[in-house]
């Protein structure tokens, strides 16, 4: 259980499942919650919940029918709690850690129970494929390692190295490392993948997860102040920014900051719909538009 001595060093969970719509609202394929304290981490049969003691949450809904990989990480370093749908880091809050008497005191999260897994049967409602609990926190690209598995069709991989102008190889490749190559893409990795053919990815997830990848360099820095701008970034935004236009960002995000022209990343990342890897995405341009 990592949240037994409240994460005191920091925690991932990631799991890869499947639900299905039953309409039981408490039907659960992961708890590993306290009652009591009314804090952990849960996932439903729609959506996934981590709050703290303190009342801070992240609730996100994902649709049934669907293969989910999600992961929950706690970093303690940074000071934030986040929630990766796969590999993407969607949601996010501060961890409000203190000081009193001289003593510090980390914002809990504890829960004394083991991990409960829901169960899987031809009249059940969750296939759970894979789960690995960590007592630190995974970096972005340490999470986007664990989604993509290897490339498990080396014929047709070469095939397409070849097609791209590149050179054949007989050592197996990861499909992470091939996506991050100029010119490859998530559609033409994902049907040579075994591990990525159940993640049917709509055009918008493609776009923001080939941003992340292939700019991970920039995303790594970018995102561990997209973190903290949760709660203290003032960095300016340009009033004639063209959001619409602009390339990793999701469709809900370019609308709502264009409908709402703020003009501070803070006030970006306090816009319903906009959610941590969309400011990630919005600095990179930031810092772009600045050289």
């Amino acid at each position: 259980n990592p949240l037994a001595n409240n994460a005191r060093y920091g925690m991932t969970i990631d799991i890869e499942f499947l639900t299905k719509p039953i309409g039981v609202d408490d039907a659960e394929v992961l708890n590993l919650w306290n009652d009591t304290d009314n804090c952990g981490i849960k996932i439903t049969t729609d959506r996934l919940i981590m709050r703290s003691k303190a009342g801070n949450e992240c609730n996100l809904f994902f649709s049934e029918n669907e293969v989910v990989s999600a992961t929950f990480v706690i970093d303690r370093n940074e000071k934030v709690a986040k929630i990766y749908i796969n590999g993407v880091m969607c949601e996010g809050f501060p961890l409000s850690d203190y000081v009193a008497n001289g003593v510090s005191y980390l914002e809990d999260f504890t829960v004394n129970s083991n991990i409960f897994l829901g169960g899987y049967n031809k009249n059940g409602y969750c296939e759970i494929k894979n789960l690995r609990v960590y007592e630190i926190a995974l970096a972005t690209d340490e999470i986007l390692n664990n989604t993509f598995s290897n490339i498990t069709d080396k014929d047709k991989l070469n095939s397409l190295l070849i097609e791209k102008g590149g050179e054949p190889t007989s050592a197996g490749l990861k499909s992470y490392d091939v996506l991050k190559r100029p010119f490859f893409h998530y559609e033409e990795i994902r049907p040579i993948t075994e591990g990525l053919k159940d993640f049917d990815l709509d055009y918008q997830e493609i776009q923001s997860l080939e941003a992340i990848v292939k700019y991970e360099g920039y995303i790594k820095k970018e995102e561990r102040e997209a973190s903290l701008l949760i709660k203290e970034e003032n960095m300016l935004i340009p009033n004639d920014i063209d959001y619409l236009h602009m390339d990793g960002l999701r469709l809900e995000a370019r609308t709502k900051l264009d409908t709402v022209r703020p003009t501070s990343i803070s006030q970006a990342s306090r816009i319903y719909g906009v959610n941590p890897a969309d400011i990630s995405i919005l600095l990179l341009n930031l810092r772009r538009m600045k050289k």
